[in-house]
């Protein structure tokens, strides 16, 4: 089996997108690695880039200058282990070295890179086998640094902005407890009103605090009871 090349166009100063068959796969090259494998590149290697139509032929440069139209099983297999997959592991390594990420996350960056399915998948495996990657542990890890400073609603809904499974978030979120709720809550409303709430507010005041508490995800039990803790006298 061969693919096609049916496109190659600049990505930026340094690389090339090239797609084969029409969109089927799509990966980023350096423009010195096109010049080495003959892609969107002249054979007489004039360092000029050349565009493939979609028809998959090459357009030519220069006299008697033609583009290479495929790949074969053997070289496209060759650029993914020689060149795609040690690059997209040093990338998710780099883009790990801070903080821990979700899988989704990083198949998300991997994917905004150009790496092909097959690609992702490999590194993704690479990551198993050392123990990365590990959304149950992200997510317990997640629960513990902010119970007591956010809702368990406000948790939830950022670990499944993250891309975690709705099973792993909930089983996680058990670590949470009333008083957990019920310090981030008193937490949330000193830190909106560091002087605390007369306990005369008016009633508008009143309901603009509830508000405010009931958009980050607590409920109006909790609400009340912080709200009485922090009103002035207490």
């Amino acid at each position: 089996m061969a693919y096609n090349i049916t496109g190659v166009e600049t990505f930026d100063n340094k690389r090339n997108k090239v797609t084969l068959d029409y969109g089927e796969v799509t990966f980023l090259l350096y423009k010195g690695e096109c010049r080495q494998l003959h892609i969107g590149l002249t054979e007489a290697a004039a360092g000029r880039d050349t565009d493939v139509n979609a028809a998959g032929t090459g357009r030519k440069t220069g006299a008697g200058a033609a583009v290479r139209r495929e790949l074969s099983d053997e070289e496209y297999a060759a650029i993914k282990a020689d060149i795609l997959v040690p690059r997209a592991k040093k990338r998710v390594l780099y883009f790990m070295k801070n903080a821990d990420k979700t899988r989704h996350q990083i198949r998300q960056k991997l994917k905004e890179g150009f790496y092909p399915d097959e690609v992702i998948d490999e590194v993704m495996r690479f990551l198993d086998r050392y123990g990365f990657a590990d959304d149950k542990q992200y997510a317990e890890n997640y629960v513990e640094e902010l119970k007591g400073s956010r809702s368990r609603r406000e948790i939830e809904a950022k670990l499944m902005q993250k891309g975690l499974r709705a099973a792993d978030i909930r089983a996680e979120l058990e670590a949470v407890s009333p008083e957990d709720e019920a310090a981030a809550c008193e937490r949330a409303l000193r830190k909106k009103y560091p002087h605390g709430l007369p306990e005369d507010a008016d009633p508008a005041e009143r309901r603009k605090a509830f508000a405010y508490l009931a958009r980050r995800g607590f409920s109006f039990e909790t609400i009340e009871t912080a709200v009485q803790e922090v009103s002035y006298g207490r």
